[in-house]
């Protein structure tokens, strides 16, 4: 019998028979401390459950809760409250962390407050995931991208990866940080180029929460033109040794964690690997991938008001993959780790510092075969990233104003060494044939990125904020740079709605592949994308309604040369250009019995240079609707479900010539770029999830089955040059997942 069969009914068995005793009460630990400043507040109130605990001298409490979801509620003398919702376990002891902004004891100021559920600094396409609700995503198999990909004005380019095309953005314009560490990609079998890949390597688990800017992003986050995912990794337990144990689609593996010995910080480790050698006929997997990853982090207390973090994070994987009749074959290895510590202190009683050392490799060895036997391409890279960031934040946003400073400065190193034949492929990254011609490189390269950059936040009376900032950049490598200015207007309307208008400019470098592909690349400049962003917000005791509308503006991106014709010779220029509006709507209800329905309308164009034809842009899906819900079910059980509908992915139908030898090859033809369209993608994905909690030990477990009703969404059409065809590639059909995640 398959593992996982065996999973599943021993579940069912469990579910049936009678509970362990649950304890009545299991402890839960906590920190309060000042938003900026990050110092504790001590005599802070914590109420929970009927409940009332007071912080010690050291910001900490300590409560002691029934197992389940609760909900927290925070308030101290001269700071506004905060609600937190927290997930408490009979098994690991739940630390959180509730940061509270300084109010004024005068008349309170009626200016744009922060957005619940949304970052600070962001008026507006931004949203803020704790690790619970993360957990619950439908059709995620818990991993971080594919939750993000569910999110207004983002789509998943795909169901074999994780890959984010957000507002007519390729997957390579997404900045992915941890703990302050900005990382090349956070998945497995991730490409050059590209910041996802076929599984996430962060293990859900180990995150706190994290924060994703869809546009417009605050002038802290820079270096990507579309969005920024900022991902913080929780403490580990500071009262006891604790442990936790994982199943799902990312692999199997576990944890511990526990406090230091001094007792004044804690640590968390874990371990994952794969095995979906297991299930390879359910996923129609052309291969079977292999991969394992880590996690680490030390939290060191540095006084009353410093901390000293440590963390660290890898992986590596390899697949072979034969694509369909075995025509094309392509091997592949890559490797990713990242570690980097930050210390972090108080100035003021509301000024604050953070400084973080980061160093960052990412290696891959990439072979490709066309046909099966014949060697066509072989690349073999090594990116590395030593980075120093600086940051100074002081004042309160909402009472007189604040400001955040910083500085960074990256070294980055890269050696690619790639022989190639005359080769075609699909490229996820594009999402489109590529040609290339022959080539020979063995290219090293050492260059510095350095930045810096300043925000304002500025009440304007008693209904608005302004916030502003600007970051300046230069890439040594090319020569490229300048200073990308942000803004944004942020006005508080009756029944707590707010209004925000948003203008920003981003830049993006060019990445070390394309820098690689052509000598004479080196003139290439940074890639800029202007957004502009009207944001409506009409939050209620239960839910929200959220209505953006957005245009961006691309330019300066980087294009092939010689019209993308047969086997072009990788030299590229910054000539592109592209378009992208459109309007997010957002409809959600929370609660217990929680739903929400999102509706994006969009078009994105583009085209290769100012005298060329402007065409249908790779990611213009045009329209995408999802309605999801939950609600609980009897005792500790939860049904949910979600239906996504996405509009076809445009795409170039190419003329097929005959060979001498009797095989085929397809011709690009420039004019008649993404004329066509993909189906349009529909999946239903239901899930049932249950909560185990007994005495030492809680679980949570889900079994989710992805496009119930079996629809053959298309991919792409992959060339048979042996038939002169192009055959449908399809997208996962009917899947059965169970993930279960247990601690003690």
């Amino acid at each position: 019998m398959p593992p996982l069969a065996a999973l599943f009914i021993l579940t069912l068995l469990l579910s049936g028979a009678e509970e362990p005793t649950a304890p009545p009460t299991v402890p839960m630990t906590g920190v309060v401390r000042e938003r900026v400043s990050g110092k504790p507040i001590p005599n802070a109130r914590i109420e929970a459950d009927g409940q009332t605990a007071q912080t010690d001298e050291r910001g900490e409490f300590l409560f002691y809760l029934p197992p389940g979801e609760r909900q927290l509620r925070a308030s101290a003398d001269g700071f506004s409250p905060a609600l937190l919702q927290a997930t408490v376990s009979a098994g690991r002891v739940q630390r959180i962390e509730i940061r509270l902004d300084r109010s004024t004891e005068l008349e309170p100021v009626r200016v744009a407050l922060p957005r619940r559920n949304a970052p600070p600094r962001s008026a507006g396409s931004a949203f803020t995931l704790r690790k619970e609700a993360m957990l619950r995503e439908v059709g995620a198999a818990w991993d971080i991208q594919r939750v993000m990909a569910a999110m207004p004005g983002a789509a998943q380019t795909s169901d074999m990866t994780n890959n984010i095309a957000v507002r007519g953005g390729n997957p390579s314009e997404n900045l992915i940080r941890v703990d302050h560490i900005e990382l090349p990609t956070a998945s497995h079998l991730s490409w050059q180029g590209e910041t996802g890949g076929s599984i996430g390597l962060v293990n859900l688990d180990f995150v706190r929460h994290a924060d994703f800017y869809t546009g417009a992003f605050p002038a802290q986050f820079g270096g990507k033109l579309s969005s920024a995912l900022d991902i913080a990794f929780r403490e580990g337990n500071r009262r006891r040794l604790a442990g936790e144990m994982e199943l799902s689609i990312g692999g199997f593996g576990g944890g511990l964690e526990g406090p230091l010995p001094s007792g004044n910080g804690s640590w968390a480790a874990s371990a994952r690997r794969s095995f979906l050698s297991l299930i390879r006929e359910p996923l129609r997997l052309a291969a079977v991938p292999e991969y394992e990853d880590a996690h680490a982090k030390i939290v060191l207390d540095a006084g009353a008001s410093q901390r000293i973090a440590l963390t660290a994070l890898g992986g590596r994987s390899n697949v072979d993959v034969k694509w369909v009749r075995n025509t094309d074959r392509v091997l592949f290895r890559g490797s990713m780790t990242a570690a980097g510590a930050t210390w972090t202190g108080a100035l003021a009683d509301n000024a604050a510092f953070r400084a973080t050392l980061s160093h960052t490799r990412r290696g891959g060895e990439t072979r490709a075969w066309q046909p099966i036997d014949a060697l066509a391409y072989e690349n073999n890279a090594a990116e590395r990233e030593t980075a120093l960031e600086a940051i100074v934040e002081t004042g309160d946003a909402l009472h007189g104003g604040a400001w955040q400073a910083g500085l960074t400065a990256r070294r980055d190193q890269f050696r690619h060494q790639i022989l190639s034949e005359a080769w075609r492929g699909f490229s996820e990254n594009e999402g489109r044939i590529v040609w290339l011609d022959a080539r020979a490189h063995n290219a090293a390269e050492r260059a510095w990125k350095v930045g810096a950059f300043l925000h304002r936040d500025q009440p304007l009376g008693r209904h608005a904020v302004l916030r502003a900032g600007a970051r300046a950049s230069r890439f040594s490598l090319t020569g490229a740079g300048g200073i990308a200015p942000r803004a944004s207007l942020q006005f508080s309307l009756p029944d707590s709605a707010r209004l925000s208008l948003s203008a920003a400019r981003h830049r993006q470098d060019p990445t070390a592949i394309e820098l690689t592909l052509h000598e004479r690349n080196r003139s290439l400049q940074s890639a800029m994308a202007d957004h502009f962003i009207f944001s409506l917000e009409r939050p209620w005791s239960a839910g929200r309604l959220l209505v953006e509308a957005y245009e961006k503006r691309y330019r300066r991106l980087p294009v092939l040369l010689e019209g993308e014709g047969v086997y072009a010779s990788g030299e590229m220029a910054s000539r592109g250009e592209r378009r992208a509006s459109g309007v997010d709507l957002l409809l959600e209800r929370r609660g217990r019995a929680r739903g929400s329905v999102q509706l994006s309308l969009s078009r994105v164009w583009a085209r290769d240079s100012a005298a060329a034809p402007w065409h249908r842009g790779d990611f213009d899906y045009r329209r995408a609707f999802t309605a999801e819900g939950g609600a609980p079910l009897r005792g500790a059980w939860r049904i949910s479900g979600k239906w996504r509908f996405v509009g076809g992915r445009p795409f170039t139908q190419f003329s097929v010539r005959a060979l001498p030898d009797g095989t085929y090859e397809p011709l690009p033809d420039p004019l008649k770029r993404n004329l066509s369209r993909y189906p349009n993608y529909s999946r239903l994905d239901a899930r049932i999830d249950r909560r185990f909690e007994a005495r030492g030990w809680g679980a949570s477990l889900f079994l989710e089955v992805q496009n119930i009703l079996n629809r053959e969404n298309v991919f792409a059409r992959h060339f048979s040059w042996k038939r002169g065809v192009f055959e449908d590639v399809l997208q996962f059909k009917r899947l059965a997942l169970i993930g279960l995640i247990a601690d003690f």
